[in-house]
């Protein structure tokens, strides 16, 4: 019961929510992403690029003596300022992809994909075969767990109240609730529009269950991963749907590639509550 109102009530959350924040990473890695970070649209994002960069810098002055150019500088700061956010002007409401793999370059490798065993990943050299775009809604909730897959290429989508309220979460509701809940989405997105802010910085004061625009490109490899991790009943409804889409664009565009995908059907699992990420 606690994680199914958790899986409901995220999507009223707002996400400006503080959260926890955690980055592993090397030193090299660490001055690349701060390079960019400095230029982000949100000032609160560049305060704490600024202030993680001046701390290594103390640290280990000989990885971040590394000298500013002004032509840099402002490149970064160009693609920042425009290109930062996925916010196209026109986006379909459908399910759609197209692919560049064909049926032709995995003929050699019939044996590996129908003798993969469950749980076991597609060599790393097939992904040069091609890739997987797709494009689609999320409510945002569900693509914070998608955001996540790293060997997936994307670009953050803008968050606003354009595409609406994922119903899912409304229809969860008892009737009353839900009548409720609908008054006050609808009060919401009518005093975010009064805010005087950029589109960046209204996004903080929009709950996580409106809808986003994806776009997302996968490799065979890097695909297959997340159909079958993200297709099990232990997955949020939300992204569970995206995951079964996928799966049925695999089947028929690629009929030889063996999927181990959950295809059950939706239910409430006594193991989703005791789901928990802990220090071991």
């Amino acid at each position: 019961i606690k994680a199914r109102s958790f899986d409901i009530l995220r999507g009223f959350l707002p996400a400006g929510m503080t959260t926890q924040l955690s980055w592993h990473t090397n030193l090299r890695q660490a001055w690349d992403k701060l390079a960019t970070l400095r230029h982000h649209p949100l000032v609160e994002v560049r305060k704490v690029s600024e202030q993680i960069w001046k701390g290594l810098k103390s640290r280990y002055p000989n990885s971040f003596s590394h000298k500013l150019y002004d032509a840099q500088e402002a490149y970064r700061s160009e693609v920042l300022g425009h290109h930062t956010y996925f916010a196209p002007k026109r986006f379909g409401k459908q399910f759609r992809y197209t692919s560049t793999i064909t049926k032709k370059s995995l003929s050699p490798y019939g044996d590996i994909l129908k003798q993969r065993p469950i749980k076991t990943t597609l060599p790393f050299f097939m992904r040069s075969l091609g890739t997987f775009t797709f494009d689609f809604l999320l409510d945002f909730g569900s693509f914070r767990d998608l955001q996540r897959h790293r060997a997936s290429i994307y670009q953050m989508p803008l968050l606003s109240t354009d595409y609406g309220f994922q119903s899912w979460y409304l229809e969860q509701l008892p009737l009353a609730l839900r009548n409720k809940a609908e008054k006050l989405i609808a009060s919401q997105v009518q005093a975010i529009t009064k805010i005087k802010a950029t589109p960046e910085e209204k996004q903080y004061f929009v709950a996580m269950g409106f809808r986003v625009p994806c776009h997302f490109t996968f490799d065979l490899p890097a695909l297959v991963y997340f159909i079958e991790l993200r297709s099990g009943r232990l997955v949020h409804p939300t992204l569970r749907v995206i995951a079964h889409a996928m799966h049925q664009a695999v089947r028929e565009t690629l009929p030889s590639v063996k999927l181990h995908t959950d295809l059950e059907l939706d239910d409430w699992d006594v193991r989703r509550g005791l789901q928990d990420i802990v220090k071991k």
